[in-house]
């Protein structure tokens, strides 16, 4: 013959009460050490490249950076608009392929796109290419939402020094300027590492 054992609806409640909230001796849990933000690690996200020294090819452009043992500046842009473009052209010079690498990731845009919009450009020293689809996931969890028009990270290996997350519209032409000088200062002080 079987028992059955009976269980107050009460003494669950109380259970699952006291299994919600953590005991004294327990820490909060902890912010992450990865974001797109001053003082984070850079995220690890998949890009298939169209333009530029990785053509044809894949990777993650913080960790090229990183094996690179260098700097380098990522611009994130929704698509490839006159702004972005124009930030990445203005950036050229900061960006050499050697001390400083560039990738320009473009989540919306389509391949023969970005290419042509690289090209028309005539971007030297960029890397250009669309994340994967996982990737997106990724960046959307790190702090990349859909109204981020353009996001610009300085990285100093894997680390983001500087970070600028712009919404449509706020990357006008003192915003540019502003980020370029930022971007040559930054540049500079790595080479004198």
């Amino acid at each position: 013959m079987t028992r059955r054992a009976f269980v107050s609806p009460i003494a669950v409640a109380l259970g699952m009460l006291v299994a919600a909230f953590p005991s004294a001796g327990e820490e909060p849990a902890q912010e992450s050490a990865i974001g797109l933000a001053a003082g984070k690690q850079a995220p690890f996200f998949v890009v298939d490249f169209c333009h530029g020294e990785h053509k044809d090819g894949g990777g993650c452009p913080s960790v090229i950076i990183s094996n690179h043992e260098t700097r380098g500046i990522i611009l994130i842009a929704s698509a490839p608009t006159e702004g972005a473009i124009e930030l990445a052209k203005a950036l050229d010079g900061v960006v050499d392929g050697k001390h400083v690498l560039g990738f320009l990731v473009a989540p919306k845009a389509n391949r023969q796109e970005l290419v042509a919009a690289c090209e028309t450009s005539a971007l030297k020293s960029w890397t250009a290419g669309i994340p994967r689809e996982s990737s997106l996931t990724t960046l959307k969890r790190v702090g990349l939402t859909d109204e981020t028009a353009v996001a610009i990270l300085l990285l100093d290996r894997k680390a983001v020094k500087a970070a600028h997350l712009l919404k449509a519209g706020e990357l006008n032409a003192t915003k540019q300027k502003e980020i370029v000088a930022e971007a040559k200062k930054f540049a500079e002080e790595g080479r004198e590492k």
